[in-house]
């Protein structure tokens, strides 16, 4: 499958980062990671469908990262991972928590993005 989905992954984890890129480009999706939330912020301007972020990044909060999001892209979606106590800020209204197995992943992003996966 080959969508034309861009995603924004922010995560500060190297290995996890580098692991998700491969799985979602596998599925087809078009992934730009980011290690941190003030490479993410210098991203924010582009063409993205959804940020994908991990809430316990280092020196600033993820949160703060998808209220900025929210501000370029009022009407996309955010998946929310990691910190922040499992649950998304309040004032983040498209946040979605998010959690593994990567099944879930893929089916919280096919959901999201209106795309069908074949059995």
């Amino acid at each position: 499958m080959w969508t034309d989905v861009r995603i924004l992954l922010v995560d500060h984890h190297h290995p996890r980062r580098e692991a998700t890129k491969y799985l979602l480009e596998k599925e087809g999706y078009q992934v730009t990671p980011a290690k941190n939330c003030a490479k993410a912020r210098n991203l924010l301007w582009q063409n993205f469908e959804l940020l994908m972020i991990d809430c316990g990044l280092h020196h600033r909060n993820g949160g703060n990262l998808a209220r900025a999001w929210q501000e370029f892209h009022p009407a996309s979606p955010v998946l929310l991972s990691g910190s922040l106590h499992q649950s998304k800020p309040d004032d983040v209204t498209t946040a979605t928590p998010l959690g593994l197995p990567i099944e879930r992943l893929l089916s919280s992003i096919d959901e999201l993005m209106g795309v069908g996966r074949a059995c």
